[in-house]
């Protein structure tokens, strides 16, 4: 005896058996089904996509930043020399009094410092698994 369902199609008892046993009551359900499930997956497609360009921004964006203050911190760590330099020779031509003591610790604890700032810095713009963490969303 055929039934009735929700959208009134007649449903007959082979269909019902059919469905009982796991199969698709007809093909246009099937197509339906088929349809829902490709359409997901091409929605997670979508997503994954806009993830990767999402994220191909922020490494280009990252890649531009490097290359500028890579190239400020090498004008500064080259003037830093030039500096240190200018105040040698000054001392060396007795233009300028500085005692020894001065001149070494003027040189070595300024230098120290510099020299491990630039490589702090240098270390954060170039650390590849910093960068990678960042944009996968691992810790």
């Amino acid at each position: 005896m055929p039934q009735h369902n929700e959208g009134n199609e007649i449903i007959s008892t082979q269909e019902i058996i059919s469905f009982f046993k796991g199969e698709p009551l007809n093909s246009e359900l099937a197509k339906k089904e088929s349809n829902l499930a490709d359409d997901l997956n091409n929605r997670a497609n979508e997503a994954k996509v806009n993830t990767l360009i999402v994220e191909n921004q922020i490494l280009k964006e990252n890649k531009e930043a490097r290359k500028k203050y890579a190239y400020r911190t090498f004008i500064l760590t080259c003037s830093w020399s030039v500096f240190l330099i200018c105040v040698i020779f000054l001392c060396g031509y007795e233009k300028m009094k500085l005692s020894d003591k001065v001149i070494i610790t003027l040189i070595t604890s300024t230098t120290v410092n510099f020299f491990g700032f630039f490589l702090l810095v240098m270390k954060y713009l170039f650390d590849t698994n910093h960068s990678k963490n960042k944009t996968s969303g691992k810790p």
